[in-house]
């Protein structure tokens, strides 16, 4: 974003003046010392100049957005000023690839010299737990065209991966489908699965009926670590959360009518047991259509947030201890941005996520009818949603709808959803705009 094409008009006047009067003078004593930068700008585009700031430590800085595509910045030139009689290298008319930073030796008069950096940077972080300040779409990438149309959608992401519910492979730092498959040799698969993700990123696969699955290499088949247990009728809904190979838990709904979780522990990467040990009596209108949106800590009577679908519409509740006797419930939310049918009689929450980051939970959600999706931030503390981005496109698969998360790699994070035909990956940041 960083641009040198020539001296200031300035600079080189004041030049030409001090040539003509010390040009004869070969005493040191006299000549100029000074090795300062006194205004940096660069041009990106016909007519569009950026003005960098001159910080302390010789230093120039150009501020920008994190969505700024930083492929502009390679091979631009600038302008500048420096001190009287002095010289620099490299030239500002010499292309520079200020996506990185770039040094500049100020020499001046005498012989003395300054080195001077370029760095462009984003702004100011937002203080921890006060929540993301930035969010901003980072790729959209085509899909292949769904095989499973029966089956609702789910996806998670592994090491350098996406995976999607067909089993495809993207690259997902840039979406880029791979010409890997999910190993699903040797899985008998029922009505429903689940790709899961726990708070340590490892790939899991829930098959109802079928047994849970765990992956150490997307290329081999997965290895059988539990029996699932039945949990027939309506949709299968869960997530997971700990690290299985410490002390990790998979949470998956029951359609009884009743908001029975069934709970699985996991301890050192072995299972530990199973139980019904949630029930929250939610969804009141539809007993088969139920989504625990996502757990927060481990155990039976973890705190996590449940929908309430009802006609038209989707509540949002928290619990603090479901298992226990007096838990608190908050909700349903208030600013829960509600979205009407879509060709549907309910507004089905039909994949889920949490993303907790910056010390606090967001609710990354796709509710039908078939092509809204928003990101929430949820305050446990009280029962207020504050909706940050959504989208609403309409149905044009079946109900191949997912949503998956991952932590990024300095303080930020990846949401990636699917509507049947892409999928799009959002980042979140501390950064201020």
């Amino acid at each position: 974003m960083k641009t040198i094409s020539r001296y200031g008009f300035m600079a080189v006047a004041l030049l030409a003046i001090g040539m003509a009067t010390y040009s004869c003078d070969d005493d040191d004593s006299v000549r100029f010392g000074d090795t300062d930068i006194t205004g940096f700008r660069v041009r990106i585009g016909e007519g569009n100049y950026k003005q960098g700031t001159i910080k302390p430590g010789n230093l120039i800085e150009f501020k920008i957005t994190p969505d700024f595509d930083t492929a502009q910045l390679n091979g631009l030139t600038s302008q500048f000023y420096i001190s009287p009689y002095a010289v620099v290298k490299p030239t500002p008319d010499e292309p520079q690839d200020f996506s990185q930073d770039v040094h500049y030796v100020v020499t001046a008069q005498n012989g003395s010299s300054t080195d001077w950096t370029v760095k462009w940077t984003y702004g100011g972080k937002v203080p921890d737990g006060q929540g993301v300040d930035y969010l901003f779409k980072k790729w959209e990438a085509p899909m292949p065209a769904y095989k499973n149309k029966d089956f609702d959608g789910t996806g998670a992401v592994f090491k350098d991966y996406l995976i999607d519910s067909d089993f495809n492979i993207y690259n997902r730092r840039t979406g880029e489908l791979t010409d890997l498959t999910l190993n699903v040799e040797g899985i008998t698969f029922g009505s429903q699965w689940l790709l899961l993700n726990d708070d340590a990123l490892n790939l899991l696969l829930y098959v109802r009926d079928g047994g849970i699955y765990r992956y150490t290499d997307v290329t081999k088949p997965p290895v059988k670590i539990a029996d699932s247990g039945e949990t027939s009728g309506g949709a299968t809904k869960g997530s997971a959360s700990g690290d299985i190979d410490r002390e990790g838990y998979i949470y998956v709904n029951k359609p009884d009518g009743k908001g029975t979780v069934r709970v699985y522990k996991f301890e050192n990467g072995s299972f530990a047991g199973s139980s019904n040990g949630i029930q929250t009596g939610r969804p009141d209108q539809d007993g088969t259509w139920r989504q625990l949106t996502f757990a927060l800590g481990g155990g039976d009577n973890t705190p996590f947030y449940v929908v309430d679908t009802t006609p038209g519409s989707a509540d949002v509740w928290y619990y603090t201890n479901p298992g226990a006797t007096g838990s608190q419930v908050v909700g349903p939310y208030t600013g829960w941005d509600k979205k009407g049918d879509y060709g549907w009689s309910n507004n089905n929450l039909v994949a889920g996520n949490g993303v907790p980051f910056n010390g606090r939970w967001y609710g990354a959600l796709a509710i039908s009818g078939w092509g809204w999706i928003g990101i929430h931030l949820i305050d446990p503390g009280d029962n207020h949603a504050e909706l940050i981005w959504n989208t609403f496109e309409g149905w044009t698969t079946n109900s191949n709808i997912w949503v998956a998360y991952s932590p990024g790699d300095d303080d930020n994070a990846y949401v990636y959803y699917s509507l049947g035909t892409s999928i799009q990956c959002y980042e979140l940041t501390k950064y201020e705009k």
